[in-house]
């Protein structure tokens, strides 16, 4: 399946930075990750509007999300896993949903995972559903 091409009014990425908002009392632990949920918005850039109800099922299959805060093992490179340093603090990556815990923050929705939780990195949270 094509990634659909969603008409967004600013950078998802700034959008979830601005509902979570002040990270720098946060601490996140051992090889633990850190990420809000990409929640697409109300139109594709085509013009085909999707349904409240399409936008709510994000929050618990959306699988696209945009890293936070690492703790200071993740992505520590074994040589098995890793090998290249791996995602960093700004990079959307792509995990599944049943591999992480839910929680909010601020007003984001975010999860928190291990590492090998991430199954790769990705330059649009787009490309994945």
């Amino acid at each position: 399946m094509p990634a659909i091409a969603m008409a967004h009014d600013e950078d998802p990425a700034k959008v979830l930075l601005d509902q979570v908002g002040d990270l720098s009392g946060i601490e996140v632990y051992n090889n633990q990750v850190l990420v809000a949920i990409y929640m697409r918005p109300d139109k594709t850039k085509s013009g085909i509007h999707i349904g409240p109800g399409t936008q709510r099922e994000d929050e618990y299959q959306g699988k696209a999300m945009l890293i936070l805060k690492l703790g200071p093992n993740a992505f520590a490179s074994d040589g098995k896993w890793f090998t290249d340093g791996g995602p960093k603090v700004g990079d959307w990556i792509v995990a599944r949903p049943g591999d992480t815990w839910q929680l909010s923050l601020n007003k984001a929705k975010c999860r928190m995972m291990n590492d090998t939780a991430v199954r790769m990195k990705i330059p649009s949270p787009d490309l994945i559903w």
